[in-house]
């Protein structure tokens, strides 16, 4: 199991253009092909055949998403507009991280891992000394930096990417997210697998998170050096207040059990996104309701969603078949 989500996603046409309004088809892809098509012509490069894994706004103006065969999108006016940059690469493309409006970078199958100094007019290949898949991206600011891929993979530069150093783990694990916090970073996995480091990956901590083997892990965020979350396959939520040394499973009432590919911790709540188009909202006391409330956007979403950033108030997220939503955080 690793960030290649495709092996979840159920195939549906659906797209947003820009935060103006949503496109959807029916469940019937090959009869609204055409439809859909004619209607795209001359708004927003944006195809249904464009799956999207991963968006990250430097403000509330500039935002990157990124996908499939190489294909990098931008705004400048908070997503009324989104153009295609040049990657110069086919590789399918899974995490993206700036740090301002310049400074960006992006990885994917192979190794890849690509920069950005001027906002993305260029973008140019760093030696990752890797062929292994690298599914996500997050920088501190523009010199410190982390990857995390297959095989236990894990990646740190404090040069900008100019150099990588292999943090690995020796485990076969895939590794599909990882939080930063000061000099705090955690991963996670397959198998349940959760580390801790504190010194630049000189020394990782395997922390219990109290699931099972079966679990795989596919988001991790933090809001402090306490307080987290981690989200994965069929729904399943652990969370812990004590850094990770105790994590524990949060459980729902109402059955669900889409997977949870991506969670945002703000100051507002608690949110992930995931299969089947999910959006929901994970509340941290709920009495004796369920702890998971799911936020319906304005159309029916059938496409999984794969990836999620805030920006400014917004919180924006994107998926299968060129899908961009926008909601307030």
């Amino acid at each position: 199991m690793h960030k290649f989500r495709g092996l979840f996603f159920v195939v549906v046409i659906l797209l947003m253009l820009g935060a103006a309004g949503i496109y959807g088809s029916t469940d019937n892809p090959q009869h609204e092909s055409s439809k859909i098509e004619t209607e795209l012509k001359g708004r927003d490069h944006i195809t249904y055949r464009d799956d999207l894994y991963d968006i990250d706004f430097a403000d509330a103006d500039y935002g990157w998403t990124i996908g499939c065969w190489g294909r990098i999108f931008h705004t400048k006016d908070g997503g009324k507009n989104w153009y295609p940059q040049n990657s110069k690469v086919d590789n399918y493309l899974y995490s993206v991280s700036f740090t301002d409006r310049l400074n960006g970078w992006i990885v994917g199958n192979y190794g890849t891992i690509l920069h950005t100094k001027d906002g993305g007019e260029i973008w140019e290949s760093q030696k990752s000394g890797t062929e292994k898949h690298l599914f996500e991206v997050e920088f501190l600011n523009k010199s410190e930096g982390w990857a995390v891929g297959y095989w236990g993979l894990i990646l740190f530069t404090s040069d900008g990417g100019k150099t990588w150093q292999d943090k690995s783990i020796k485990e076969d694990i895939a590794f599909n997210s990882l939080s930063l916090l000061g000099e705090h970073c955690w991963v996670v996995g397959e198998f349940g697998a959760v580390y801790h480091t504190t010194d630049k990956g000189e020394h990782w901590e395997k922390q219990n998170s109290g699931v099972g083997e079966d679990v795989s892990f596919f988001g991790v965020d933090f809001s402090n050096s306490s307080e987290g979350w981690a989200v994965g396959l069929e729904g399943t939520v652990i969370s812990t207040k004590d850094g990770g040394k105790t994590w524990l499973q949060v459980s729902d009432t109402n059955g669900f059990k889409d997977s949870i590919f991506d969670i945002l911790v703000t100051d507002k709540g608690v949110f992930g996104v995931g299969g089947r188009g999910s959006i929901i909202e994970i509340i941290a006391n709920p009495g004796d309701g369920s702890p998971f409330k799911k936020i319906v956007p304005d159309t029916v979403v059938f496409s999984s969603l794969a990836g999620a950033c805030i920006a400014g108030e917004s919180i924006w997220t994107v998926g299968y078949h060129g899908t961009i939503l926008k909601f307030h955080n």
